[in-house]
């Protein structure tokens, strides 16, 4: 009875140490190309924008519906990050008003997201500025913007962790909604004699309250998924 007990104990001891020996070959390396998924649930975009002659700014939320990062053997960035535009909230009204204003971005005078439910980023090309501290890098990207269809040239700098299994890039993109075609109570009409600012009957300071700011800013924090790799 205690060899059979004495076997058991071995046997296990043996198996154990084989799952062990598998966890650890489990390791976090990188490739000479990595390509690795943004993580949704990990990843925030947040936008900012409100009137052109006012404290007062109006922010939310965005979700991202899908993306993959490049990275390449000397740390050149490439990628395509697609935005879900029916996803667009509001942070800053409580009230019944709140509901109105997502309506409004998502009507064709902003968003036109039944028609144009996603927006894309298609990052082209990267320019490392600066090393900061702990291995994080500071990163000029160039990429291509579009919505509504749209497309329109973008430049931002980004502060990118590219040494640690799990990558992460934090930063701003503002861009000018004219360069999509959404002028509604654009600023870049105001001195336009057949704009609807000089026709409607009141004066100009009046309508000029009502302008909404061209620039949308964008503050994203973005995670990828580890690349996991068995070595042999």
């Amino acid at each position: 009875m205690c060899r059979k007990i004495l076997l058991i104990m071995f046997i296990s001891t043996v198996f154990c140490q084989e799952l062990t020996t598998e966890k650890e070959d489990i390791k976090f390396i990188k490739r000479n190309n990595a390509s690795l998924l943004i993580d949704l649930n990990e990843s925030d975009v947040e936008w900012l924008g409100g009137l052109k002659y006012s404290t007062k700014d109006h922010f939310g939320k965005i979700k991202i519906k899908r993306g993959k990062i490049n990275i390449s053997k000397d740390y050149k960035i490439s990628g395509t990050v697609i935005i879900d535009m029916k996803t667009i909230t509001n942070d800053d009204i409580k009230n019944e008003w709140k509901q109105n204003l997502i309506n409004h971005l998502k009507s064709p005078d902003f968003f036109n997201v039944e028609k144009y439910d996603t927006a894309k980023i298609e990052i082209k090309s990267s320019k490392i500025l600066e090393k900061l501290s702990n291995e994080n890098f500071l990163i000029q990207i160039d990429a291509y913007l579009t919505i509504k269809s749209q497309s329109s040239r973008v430049r931002f700098n980004t502060v990118v962790d590219l040494k640690s299994p799990i990558k992460t890039a934090d930063g701003t993109l503002i861009f000018d909604r004219n360069d999509f075609g959404i002028q509604y109570r654009s600023e870049v009409h105001i001195y336009d004699p057949e704009s609807f600012w000089n026709k409607v009957e009141t004066t100009k300071s009046t309508a000029m309250d009502k302008i909404i700011k061209d620039e949308i800013k964008i503050d994203f924090s973005i995670k990828t998924k580890p690349e996991l790799v068995v070595l042999d």
